[in-house]
């Protein structure tokens, strides 16, 4: 899972003006980078009670959640876009906080 993370996520930091075409091949794979980073949340949550909640946290949350994901909505315009984005994110932290302790 830690080799998955770093090797095979990458989200590309863009300008804003570069992602503002949303038919433009940059705004594309930073979209299609954002998905496969939430499918990926998902699948590590996946692994509770397999391997240690420490290890998930530190796998799910600081390193996919915090590094990756929230940057990526801080590169993305306020919308019905980003409300879709957030929830399907939520969808999956939500149904894990209680066993990372997160104050929510």
């Amino acid at each position: 899972m830690r080799r998955t993370l770093d090797d095979d996520v990458f989200m590309p930091l863009y300008p804003k003006s570069v992602l503002e075409n949303k038919n433009s091949g940059p705004y594309l794979f930073f979209q299609r980078q954002f998905w496969s980073s939430v499918k990926l949340l998902g699948n590590f949550l996946q692994w509770y009670g397999i391997f240690s909640n420490k290890t998930l946290q530190e796998l799910s949350i600081d390193g996919l959640l915090n590094r990756y994901i929230l940057m990526a909505f801080q590169n993305s315009e306020y919308g019905d876009d980003s409300i879709k984005k957030a929830q399907n994110v939520s969808k999956y932290v939500l149904n894990f906080t209680s066993f990372f302790k997160i104050p929510f």
